[in-house]
């Protein structure tokens, strides 16, 4: 079983919803059995929300989203009875610590799927409460609900979804705020750019043509206790549509400057270079609030 240098990062039983998650149909993008498509990077929910609008997603791009939780390895909000625990001993850790330790977890949860399930690929996104970690390409079919991974419309059209593991176990809780914020920032940056849904519609099981531009989960497709009881529909719609959307707008061609306050006399607060992209989660006012808190932009100064 692969493992880190942490001895206590157990993956015994790792992933247990997401051992039969392939559907035996052969890759979109062929890859060479010793390859495995991974990116291996976290991001924050301000990056991400800057990433995704230039994202080349190919001439097929996905159009659902299926939500998942990870249960080993679990957290220390979202405990599995056994096996690793994504943050634990990280108390005395600085930040740059934490994201290093969590990378090679990370890794180490590549080498399961690869060497251990024999797969390619996996899930799209693996999200904590610091940051939304890429793991396989956006622009691929995915690994992680079985038929809700791809499917063929009658018309002969190919779709896929992305695939988002939520590390915990969410059997008796919700998402933490700070997960929560981040699962949602993923759900919004995703929704814009693709134009999908932040709903759910009640389907057949096994039909991942009813979610087509929408939100499921694993258990509309093959695996009933994910992404975990406490995660229903209700709870999961609601928590992506309340967080503030994320807008990525862009510095002028003389930059921008963040005020300290909406008023035109407000201190000046930040600049932005020319041609910056800008993450804002509020637009009141004509003013535009930064999500990094730098202060309020004056919207003629950026462009959408």
């Amino acid at each position: 079983m692969p493992t880190t240098d942490d001895p206590t990062f157990d993956l015994t039983g790792a992933l247990p919803f997401d051992s039969d998650a392939n559907d035996n149909r052969p890759a979109v993008l062929g890859v060479a059995p010793e390859h495995f498509l991974y990116l291996g990077q976290g991001l924050t929910a301000a990056q991400f929300a800057a990433y995704v609008p230039s994202y080349a997603f190919g001439r097929i791009p996905p159009d659902f989203i299926v939500l998942h939780h990870t249960a080993i390895p679990s957290t220390l909000a979202a405990r599995y009875p056994s096996g690793a625990v994504w943050d634990s001993g990280e108390t005395a850790l600085s930040s740059n610590q934490i994201y290093a330790k969590r990378k090679k977890q990370l890794d180490a949860l590549k080498t399961y799927y690869h060497q251990t399930l024999g797969w390619d690929r996996g899930p799209h996104l693996f999200i904590d409460d610091k940051w939304i970690w890429l793991f396989t390409p956006m622009n691929a079919v995915g690994i992680h609900a079985k038929e809700g991974n791809s499917y063929t419309d009658p018309n002969g059209k190919l779709h896929y979804s992305i695939g988002i593991e939520v590390l915990g176990y969410y059997e008796h809780v919700v998402w933490p705020e700070a997960v929560a914020a981040n699962v949602a920032a993923a759900c919004q940056a995703l929704s814009q750019r693709l134009n999908i849904a932040l709903e759910y519609r009640p389907g057949p099981l096994h039909t991942p043509i009813a979610h087509a531009r929408s939100l499921s989960s694993h258990r509309d497709y093959n695996k009933p206790g994910c992404p975990g009881a406490a995660i229903t529909e209700a709870y999961y719609t609601q928590a992506v549509q309340a967080a503030p959307a994320l807008h990525t707008v862009t510095a002028g061609p003389f930059g921008a400057i963040a005020q300290q306050d909406r008023h035109p006399d407000a201190p000046a607060a930040a600049y932005y270079l020319p041609h910056t992209p800008i993450v804002c989660d509020d637009l009141t006012s004509n003013y535009w609030h930064t999500r990094d808190g730098a202060g309020f932009i004056p919207a003629g100064q950026v462009r959408l």
